[in-house]
């Protein structure tokens, strides 16, 4: 078994602080708070998180925006500022796990030597409500899996059933993106070319702010079909994808929404890299992906087991 990274927490966001929980107590490793630029609190000492316990004070409330932490749990510790200095050394130098990548998150991450990345999971994902419901995917090195492998197709059916279920519709609002509990047949009719650009939080994180105009001048030498760029504010992905004959992205989960609702996909990313632009006007579509996706990506419940873990290390 891989020793378990350190946990990194943002300290003022509540989506953050339950999964970084969960999954140190599903890995057994110690948890840290990291602030707005990436500057990590101490370790306080060999703690280890407990259901009961919240590092994070001595008193098991939440933490917030300009918490002074304590190093440990006893009278003796010396007050410290959240992104002052760090006592013990730094986390960020060996592996560290977190969620997201804002608010100090991302730029933890990029100082550390190796990091297990946690976020929204790839189907059935959990919703921006702070409601913990839903899947989360986790992966090493990466911001998501690349897909590949050769996996039965037992979770994906399982996962399906799940969102067809009444529990998970009352839980969840039932509001995830195309009715996706149901895989649609192949599209065919489509004509425009629909392209996704990352969020402008991604694009500076990824550097990827010529992406959009780099990716038309590309499609534009192998297909004269218009191209409909997709936003939430513009062209929403919901009535775009009505006459849409394929989806391109660099590495939006939307695209998997597409895929399931019968369209090709294009995905650019190195780490997420599927279909060719080359090849548009006969684009893939292999829906062997989610195979693979939903043997990497787990319930809040499988996190905090240790079963996400466990199968992270097989």
């Amino acid at each position: 078994m891989i020793k378990p990274p350190i946990t990194i927490a943002t300290i003022d966001e509540t989506m953050s602080q339950p999964i970084c929980k969960a999954f140190a107590q599903g890995c057994g490793g110690d948890i840290s708070y990291c602030d707005h630029i990436g500057k990590i609190t101490p370790r306080l000492g060999s703690l280890r998180y407990t259901e009961s316990q919240d590092p994070a004070t001595k008193d098991n409330r939440q933490p917030k925006a300009g918490t002074t932490f304590q190093a440990t749990f006893d009278n003796r510790s010396a007050n410290t500022s959240r992104g002052c200095h760090v006592i013990s050394s730094d986390p960020a130098q060996g592996t560290i796990a977190t969620y997201g990548i804002l608010r100090g998150s991302g730029k933890a991450m990029k100082k550390a030597k190796d990091f297990w990345y946690i976020d929204h999971g790839y189907i059935g994902r959990s919703e921006p409500n702070f409601k913990h419901n839903g899947y989360f995917r986790i992966t090493k090195n990466a911001l998501w899996h690349n897909g590949k492998g050769d996996r039965p197709s037992d979770r994906l059916e399982d996962v399906l059933k799940t969102l067809r279920s009444s529990a998970w519709r009352k839980a969840t609002g039932s509001k995830h993106m195309l009715g996706s509990a149901r895989i649609k047949p192949r599209k065919k009719d489509g004509k425009n070319i629909v392209l996704i650009p990352p969020s402008k939080y991604m694009t500076s994180y990824l550097e990827l702010e010529g992406w959009t105009n780099e990716t038309v001048s590309k499609i534009k030498k192998h297909t004269d079909r218009p191209i409909i760029i997709s936003s939430k504010e513009k062209n929403p992905i919901y009535q775009a994808l009505n006459e849409a004959w394929v989806v391109v992205t660099d590495h939006s989960n939307a695209a998997i929404d597409a895929l399931m609702y019968g369209l090709p996909i294009i995905m650019t990313n190195p780490h997420r890299e599927y279909g060719k632009i080359e090849d548009i006007e006969d684009p893939l579509f292999d829906l062997s992906i989610l195979n693979t996706l939903c043997y990497n990506q787990w319930t809040i419940a499988e996190i905090k087991s240790g079963k996400a873990w466990r199968e992270l290390n097989e």
